[in-house]
């Protein structure tokens, strides 16, 4: 029932995030992608509810370790609090980790995209024991 709300979210999202300088933004298959994490049962996705309007979402996957036999991680697929209720964002990254845990997940890996609050995200992600392992890289071809 949350699609239509989460959808101007991705987009507004979108819009600020460093991806937008390497693919435009297509609400068709934003959609997609969206419904298609919603059913997907290795999916966790909350949301905050705000006076009836949703406010923020965190979304993860539970995939496994490739180079690891037997490890389960939670991979972050987004995270966005909208500014009038940013102070709730620990609450949601909270919801997300207690889902990860309780279903089977040994780490949750969170993603800091360059150009958004990178020092406050940074130090946030290591106050709740998270440790930086890698930093990507894309070059668009063609």
């Amino acid at each position: 029932d949350d699609i239509d709300a989460l959808m101007p979210m991705a987009e507004r999202f979108y819009a600020v995030c460093p991806w937008r300088h390497v693919a435009a933004y297509d609400p068709g298959t934003s959609r997609a992608g969206m419904m298609a994490l919603l059913e997907n049962e290795n999916a966790g996705l909350f949301v905050i509810d705000a006076f009836d309007a949703l406010k923020g979402a965190v979304g993860f996957v539970l995939t496994p370790v490739w180079l690891a036999e037997n490890f389960t991680i939670a991979q972050e697929v987004f995270w966005w609090v909208e500014p009038d209720v940013s102070r709730e964002a620990i609450a949601l990254l909270k919801a997300g980790e207690g889902w990860a845990q309780s279903s089977g997940a040994k780490a949750s890996v969170m993603i800091r995209l360059d150009g958004m609050r990178d020092e406050a995200l940074h130090r946030l992600y290591l106050r709740f024991g998270y440790n930086p392992v890698e930093h990507h890289y894309v070059r668009k071809l063609g």
